[in-house]
């Protein structure tokens, strides 16, 4: 809003909630195989393996006599990836090759910026940014009450990196 006199108010909200979830699994039955694979694996977009999760606000308020923008960002996400022989799985994988396998990449951003720019005799900004990245969990299993039989080589390998960063910015200038 601009006008000369009077108050200015700006407001920006965002909010992202995420729940991913990511299992491969063998469970309860009799497989006999020349070798296993189960994988949880991340899918290459032009190469980029990464799950994204991002929640931006920004707010302006300018003219009047008072100015006040203000600003709140939410990101709440969780990323589950797991690969598992489950309980109650029997494999036998002959003289093939056994890779249990799970990969989990995130990132999750927050940015609330407010801004107060020409106002008159007051100029307030406030921003708030939350992040909230919980049970972002990488699992390769061979569960309890499970069974493997031969195999050549066996790889069990779980993969997690996981990123969280958030930004706030406030400002408020007055004539």
């Amino acid at each position: 809003a601009e006008r000369k006199t009077g108050t200015s108010v700006g407001i920006a909200i965002a909010l992202n909630i995420a729940d991913m979830q990511n299992h491969a699994g063998v469970g309860d039955s009799s497989i006999t195989a020349d070798g296993v694979s189960v994988q949880a694996l991340m899918k290459d977009v032009s190469g980029n393996k990464t799950h994204t999760f991002a929640a931006k606000a920004t707010s302006g308020a300018s003219g009047g006599d008072t100015g006040i923008p203000g600003s709140f960002a939410l990101n709440y996400s969780q990323a589950e990836t797991s690969a598992t022989l489950k309980t109650g799985s029997t494999v036998n994988a002959g003289a093939g090759d056994v890779t249990i396998s799970a990969a989990n990449t995130t990132n999750a951003q927050v940015e609330a910026k407010a801004k107060a720019g020409g106002a008159g005799d007051t100029g307030v900004g406030v921003s708030v940014g939350l992040n909230i990245a919980v049970d972002n969990d990488t699992r390769a299993v061979i569960a309890d009450g499970a069974t493997l039989t031969g195999g050549k080589d066996v790889t069990i390998s779980a993969t997690g990196s996981h990123v969280v960063n958030t930004t706030a910015e406030g400002g408020g200038t007055a004539k």
